[in-house]
């Protein structure tokens, strides 16, 4: 049962972050705000005036969303590869560490990427 949990624990992990993520995204699209907005204000090109940042964390949160949905032919072969989910997860912490609603998204998935590599190291992926 062990070797099961941390690799459904993972994908739980990620499927909430997903969904969190493009709720923040869309919640950002009206009330945009950048996270470290209180220090400088030269990352305010990439929420005004297009909302470029939102539509990459909107975007990037349905791909996740639909890339760790268990099913066959959404997911694919390619779910199981464990570089690309990395990267992925990483890529999309770092789109949402930059909004102000995801910054609890980006702890998400970076928890969700240190357990998919526990689960690879440990031979349950």
């Amino acid at each position: 049962m062990e070797r099961l949990a941390k690799a459904h624990w993972a994908r739980l992990l990620v499927l909430s972050a997903a969904t969190c993520q493009i709720v923040a995204a869309t919640h950002s699209f009206f009330w945009p705000k950048i996270t470290w907005n209180f220090a400088t204000r030269s990352l305010d090109f990439m929420i005004y005036p297009f909302p470029a940042l939102q539509c990459l964390n909107l975007l990037t949160g349905l791909f996740v969303l639909l890339r760790e949905w268990p099913v066959y032919p959404v997911a694919g072969p390619t779910s199981q590869n464990i570089t690309f989910r990395l990267v992925v997860l990483v890529t999309a912490a770092l789109f949402c560490s930059l909004l102000y609603q995801g910054l609890d998204v980006a702890l998400y998935y970076l928890l969700a990427s240190a357990t998919c590599y526990w689960a690879y190291i440990s031979g349950n992926v």
